[in-house]
């Protein structure tokens, strides 16, 4: 009868390293890893849905979210979208004040024309990014410039997802990202 402890230790180690695989409590998909660059940082600053002010080892690093396009906020000479405030005002609540990993995809440039940094966001301790999420709750959609990056096919079924049970801006603005408010 000594083995009954032991398949219950072997048991509890399994559950625990499965707490600490990317899973996310809401049935999200693990992510996969990259081989791009890494960053370690904190969010200083949520600029909109999909930009962020990190500051790194480096120092302060404007982020442009890979792989997600949420509606517009703050874009001189654009007005403000439907579902723009709701999408700032999320990844404010998500990510401002958190400790993250910032990686770059290998497969896409590592900075856009405005020279802010491409990458996924990712907490310190997670493997589920912030696009992710905010895909998942209907306030991105996801965007290719170019070709499809690493996690286009996780990042899409997310998008899918809450386009079918009409989360965020799929019900509020009828699907339409960048209708003026």
């Amino acid at each position: 009868m000594r083995a009954a402890p032991i398949i219950l230790l072997l048991f509890a180690v399994i559950v625990i390293t499965n707490l600490g695989s990317g899973i996310d409590a809401g049935s999200m998909i693990p992510e996969i890893k990259d081989e791009g660059r890494m960053l370690r940082g904190k969010v200083i600053r949520v600029i909109d849905g999909d930009t962020l002010e990190v500051r790194t080892a480096q120092g302060k690093e404007k982020v442009r979210m890979l792989g997600i396009d949420t509606p517009e906020t703050v874009r001189p000479g654009v007005a403000v979208e439907c579902g723009g405030p709701e999408a700032s005002a999320f990844m404010k609540r998500l990510a401002e004040g958190t400790s993250v990993r910032l990686i770059t995809d290998p497969t896409q440039d590592e900075r856009d024309r405005y020279d802010r940094l491409l990458a996924y966001v990712l907490p310190s301790f997670g493997e589920v990014s912030y696009q992710q999420r905010i895909l998942a709750a209907g306030w991105a959609e996801v965007y290719v410039y170019g070709r499809k990056f690493r996690r286009h096919k996780i990042f899409a079924k997310a998008q899918e997802k809450a386009r079918a049970k009409g989360a965020g801006v799929w019900s509020a603005c009828g699907g339409d990202f960048h209708r003026p408010r």
